[in-house]
């Protein structure tokens, strides 16, 4: 089964893959070319046609349509660990559905104030617990990252924990600068430890330290200097999605020049490897060394991977480029690509 939405309407897919037959050559006509038997006579030897198997296709059928749950665009779904719901939000709105009721929707995020112009903040993404299902987080433009337990209200208006990210300063790029575009959870044991992806860095939380990231992991640190040029192409706006291991051991993360990272949760190994048709080109150094060659190479705005993503049970990964899109799966100590 898979969740897919567009900007307001969610539907559940059923994937199967199913074999495609063709018939086989018709034996009667061949029985009466070989013999010259008489149209009006019945042949001795004739035989009904049979089917071929001829390729596997992976087939999608549409099984449910969850509609009328929001009136903004939704930026994020989430499946609980229950199997039974998920979490949709836009960016004001965060609810709550079961997998078998399309009717019906429970809403427990709302930050839409009853005059729009005291909004300060707007929801970027959320994501369920791996393990309990009566937790999830969200994040927001201005850097936070709230914990919401469900056990505690209906509609949560504040969060169990709150952990916001320090600032040095704020200036006209701020807000920008700490917009979250991607938060996942570890996936051990216990799940309480999470990363949170902004545009120059990856930062670790732990929810029993909700004062400060244990660890922050720089991307793109050597391009604050050119805020601006950043800000006149774009590409501040830029959000750069995150996934992680199976064992939450690694994380993954893209940058440009079709470059992706791989750091390890000690975020003191970052493997960069560069998405292309030929064979990866892949580095294993220290954060501090990949930053300098970064640094010094020539960056194109227009190569980059946003998106990406780990099989939940394997050292598989998915690389989506501007046009394409790469596999690459681990093999003992090195990795393996298809197109």
């Amino acid at each position: 089964m898979m969740l897919t939405t567009n900007e307001k309407i969610i539907k559940l897919w059923q994937v199967s893959q199913r074999s495609v037959k063709t018939v086989s050559t018709n034996m009667h006509s061949e029985v009466r070319m070989r013999t010259r038997i008489p149209e009006h006579t019945t042949s001795p030897s004739l035989r009904l046609p049979t089917l071929t198997p001829v390729k596997n296709v992976v087939m999608a059928n549409s099984k449910r349509v969850f509609a009328s749950g929001h009136i903004h665009h939704i930026n994020s779904l989430s499946l609980c660990p229950d199997q039974e719901h998920y979490l949709s939000a836009d960016d004001l709105r965060i609810n709550l559905w079961n997998l078998s009721v399309t009717d019906e929707v429970f809403q427990i995020v709302d930050l839409q104030p009853s005059d729009l112009e005291q909004l300060s903040e707007i929801i970027t993404t959320c994501e369920a617990h791996p393990v309990n299902s009566s937790l999830f987080a969200y994040a927001t433009t201005r850097g936070s990252v709230r914990l919401i337990d469900t056990r505690q209200r209906a509609l949560h208006d504040s969060p169990a924990l709150n952990f916001d990210t320090p600032s040095a300063q704020d200036n006209f790029f701020s807000e920008v600068m700490h917009h979250i575009g991607s938060i996942k959870f570890l996936k051990d044991k216990t799940s309480d430890q999470f990363v949170t992806r902004d545009y120059f860095s990856v930062k670790l939380w732990d929810v029993r330290q909700p004062q400060k990231p244990i660890r922050s992991i720089s991307v793109h640190e050597h391009l604050r200097p050119r805020l601006l040029e950043l800000y006149e192409n774009e590409a501040l706006f830029d959000r750069f999605k995150l996934v992680t291991s199976a064992s939450g051991s690694h994380f993954l993360t893209g940058s440009y020049n079709n470059v992706f990272h791989i750091y390890d949760s000690n975020g003191t190994v970052d493997t960069a490897i560069e998405a292309s048709r030929s064979l990866p080109k892949r580095g294993r150094r220290s954060s501090k060394r990949t930053r300098n060659l970064m640094q010094h190479s020539h960056i194109d705005f227009n190569k980059k991977i946003i998106h990406c993503d780990w099989h939940p049970t394997e050292d598989t990964i998915a690389i989506a480029t501007l046009s394409n899109l790469f596999i690459y799966s681990a093999i003992g100590s090195s990795s393996s690509s298809s197109k």
